[in-house]
C-alpha cells in the first residue's frame, strides 16, 4: 500500500499528528472485504434510541444476507468494538451520523450536542482509506 498522507487543518502540535496518524494505520491493516463489511454494519445503523454499537449476532447476520458474503470469524464484531472502546466512533442520537467529540479535544458529549456538530466517517473500500470530516452549518473539514 502506498504512503500513508495526512492533512490535518489547523494542527500544530507533533503529538496530534500522531493520534491521527494512529487513528488511520489501523484501518490501513483491514483487508478490503473487512473494511466494507465495515463500513455497511455502521452505515445500518438506524436504533434511534441508541447512541452506541450493537454487536448483535442478528445484526451481523441480516448485513451478511444484505451484502451477500460471509465473513469468517468474529473478526468485524471485534473491529467494531475496538472502534467504540477507543472512542473512535459512535452513533449520533437519532441520526446516521458517527462522532466523537474527543477526536476533537471537546470536554464531553454535551459539550458537542450543545455546538451541534457531527463527525462522519467516510470509509473508503478501494482505498482502504478512511475520512473523517467535521462539518459545521454545511462547511467540512477534511481529515485524512
Amino acid at each position: 500500500m502506498g504512503q500513508t498522507i495526512i492533512k490535518i487543518l489547523n494542527q500544530q502540535k507533533s503529538e496530534d499528528v500522531k493520534f491521527y496518524k494512529d487513528k488511520l494505520i489501523f484501518f490501513s491493516r483491514l483487508d478490503g472485504k473487512t473494511l466494507y463489511f465495515l463500513m455497511y454494519m455502521i452505515q445500518e445503523l438506524v436504533d434511534y434510541n441508541k447512541n452506541y454499537i450493537e454487536l448483535t449476532n442478528s445484526f451481523r447476520t441480516s448485513c451478511e444476507k444484505k451484502l451477500n458474503f460471509k465473513l469468517g470469524g468474529n473478526s468485524v464484531p471485534l473491529h467494531l468494538m475496538k472502534l467504540a472502546k477507543n472512542g473512535f466512533i459512535k452513533k449520533v442520537g437519532n441520526s446516521r451520523c458517527l462522532y466523537n467529540p474527543h477526536l476533537f479535544y471537546y470536554a464531553d458529549d454535551e459539550v458537542a450536542k450543545t455546538m451541534q456538530e457531527n463527525f462522519i466517517c467516510d470509509f473508503d473500500y478501494e482505498n482502504l482509506k478512511i475520512t473523517i470530516s467535521k462539518v459545521i452549518h454545511d462547511d467540512k473539514v477534511y481529515l485524512g
